[in-house]
């Protein structure tokens, strides 16, 4: 009887330690932009990374991948370790890649995760 009611403190203790949370980011990360540098896809995430670099405490690297319709750089993000550190910007370009390419490397619905919205279209004009 008297092991149990150690055992029970032992585990009520354990249980009111507190949770410690992992920090994020602990490293820079990096943006893919499957498009060519320029356009609204590439200028609108550099000014948001701008601030958010900041607002995190760490860089963040803007690569753009162009070419095949996008997939080049979705199919590098795809492979990337999902550690979230590496971040795709995408447009509609990767919802309607699987109706364009019969063979592509990855599957836009299971390979990713959705994280914010860029932009939302009004829905009364």
């Amino acid at each position: 009887m008297k092991h149990s009611w150690m055992i029970l403190l032992s585990v009520l203790g354990l249980a009111s330690l507190d949770a410690h949370a992992q920090t994020w980011p602990t490293k820079p990360l990096k943006a893919i932009v499957p498009v060519a540098a320029g356009s609204l896809v590439d200028i609108v995430p550099r000014i948001v990374f701008e601030q958010l670099a900041v607002q995190l405490g760490q860089s963040i690297t803007v690569e753009n991948r162009p070419g095949a319709g996008a997939t080049i750089g979705s199919g590098l993000v795809a492979k990337a370790n999902p550690d979230g550190y590496t971040i795709l910007v995408n447009s509609s370009a990767h919802a309607i890649a699987p109706s364009l390419f019969a063979n592509l490397s990855y599957d836009p619905a299971r390979d990713f995760a959705a994280v914010a919205p860029w932009a939302a279209r009004r829905s009364s004009w």
